[in-house]
């Protein structure tokens, strides 16, 4: 390393791990619907400021030893860390795909083997409340393997996906599907 080059993010930091992070802890699934209902509460943010208005309203915040992460790319997507305001093992991204900011996604549940009875109930109590908040889901998926639900909720995409194949996992992601659309029809070859 020379001097110009930054020192790498200390692994070995002595400060706790921010909350939502405790893999001990229990996911609270209503905590997890009523963070998404303040998410498609109002429309998607179209600038800078207005997703920072978002994030303050969401108390989203990103601790400072998280900050040397950030972003990690991904073709055109910039994907940075944030510490949600929920317990439990949650890793929380927002997305910027060309400057556009995409999607939040939460990762809920990382358990080394499947199947997870804490998972599956999991999943299905936050189905069940986004079905009784959004009706069925309305948006078909025809691709990964795994339980994928998804709904329209204020002209936003709600996407809920649970794996229990290899690892037991639940990932919800809120994304604008204008913009996701336009990604993915820029994506596919012609």
């Amino acid at each position: 390393m020379t001097d110009s080059e930054p020192a790498p993010p200390d692994v070995n930091r002595s400060e706790p791990a921010p909350p939502g992070l405790d893999p001990e802890a229990p996911i609270d699934p209503s905590a997890v619907v009523a963070l998404v209902q303040e998410i498609v509460r109002d429309p998607w943010p179209t600038s800078e400021a207005e997703r920072e208005y978002l994030f303050d309203r969401l108390n989203l915040t990103v601790a400072a030893w998280r900050e040397a992460q950030n972003p990690h790319i991904v073709g055109t997507e910039q994907h940075f860390l944030t510490d949600p305001p929920i317990a439990g093992p949650v890793l929380c991204t927002w997305v910027l795909d060309d400057s556009a900011f995409v999607q939040i996604y939460l990762q809920l549940r990382f358990d080394a083997a499947p199947p997870s009875p804490e998972t599956t109930a999991c999943f299905d109590e936050i189905r069940r409340q986004f079905t009784e908040l959004y009706g069925e889901p309305e948006i078909p998926w025809h691709g990964q393997r795994g339980l994928r639900r998804m709904w329209d909720a204020n002209g936003l995409e709600l996407d809920v996906h649970y794996g229990n194949d290899a690892r037991s996992s639940l990932m919800v992601s809120v994304s604008d599907g204008v913009l996701a659309a336009l990604t993915a029809q820029e994506e596919t070859p012609t």
